[in-house]
Parts: structure tokens; sequence; C-alpha cells
């Protein structure tokens, strides 16, 4: 978290994006053992069977891979800011790879934490240009800080 003015920026970090990473990597990878079992109860083709074991030994070293790399080479703060969240009096602006997103106060209408997988929060505009993220995307103090401020312009409109 880094006060910018009159302003708040949540920045994710490196550690932060590896663990989102791979949390949403588990849940991608989390149906290839039930692919698996049901290619063995339901259906008799080995060719399928050997294909489906070998992507379940190689999707996940690619994604580890993707995740070191990621880290390795985006680690330096002069890199591109992946995901970042700038809080002040106009509104919050939404940075993804350099690309920005602002939802005016004036035009909040609230927001949400999903609670079903992958877990993810919107932030509500009036006329439907939502904002949405990852609810693992910020560090816990950086989602505590996020909200405390979304109840407060909650509260004032």
């Amino acid at each position: 978290m880094t006060q910018l003015g009159t302003g708040t920026v949540l920045r994710q970090s490196p550690a932060q994006c590896c663990f989102h990473r791979l949390y949403q990597i588990s849940l991608c990878l989390s149906s290839i053992p039930v692919l698996l079992l049901i290619s063995w109860l339901f259906d008799s083709n080995t060719q399928l069977r050997e294909t489906l074991l070998s992507l379940s030994l190689l999707l996940p070293a690619i994604a580890g891979l993707t995740v070191l790399w990621l880290t390795l080479f985006n680690a330096n703060t002069e890199q591109i800011i992946e995901h970042a969240l700038i809080l002040d009096d106009a509104g919050i602006t939404q940075l993804t790879y350099n690309e920005q997103r602002q939802l005016l106060w004036t035009d909040f209408a609230g927001y949400r934490i999903h609670p079903t997988l992958p877990r993810t929060v919107t932030l509500y505009h009036r006329h439907g240009q939502d904002l949405r993220f990852g609810y693992y995307m910020y560090s816990a103090e950086q989602r505590q800080c996020l909200f405390r401020h979304l109840q407060r312009r909650q509260l004032i409109a």
C-alpha cells in the first residue's frame, strides 16, 4: 500500500501475484483428476487415458514454469504493473498491465465478494461498466484497506 497525494495505491506484490496465479491454476488443474477418473470408469479407450495422464503431468509443469518466469523476470518495480487499484477522491482506478479503467464515486453502486470458486470481487457501476478482479489478487491487508474504503463510500452515497 502506498499513499499517493490524497489517494492510496494498492499494488499487487510479486509474491501475491504468484499466490494468485497458483490459486487460479490449481482450480483449473483440479478438473484433470476428475476427468481421469471418469475416463477409467466409463471409457475403455486407452489412448484417451494416456493423453489425460500426460496432460496431468505436463500442465502443472508448464504452470509452475510460467509462475517462476513471471516471478524472476517481472520482479523489478520498473516492470509492467500487472495489477493495481488507485483509490482517491474522484474514484477508483483499476490498472491491469498498464491499462486503466476508472469507476467514479458518483457512479459507484456498491460491491460484492462472490463466495463461489474462483472467488472474485465486483465493484458495481451504475451503468454496467463493472470492475472485476480476483479476491486473492491483493494481500489480506490490502483487501481490508479496500473494503474499509468501499464501505465508507457506500455510507456516503
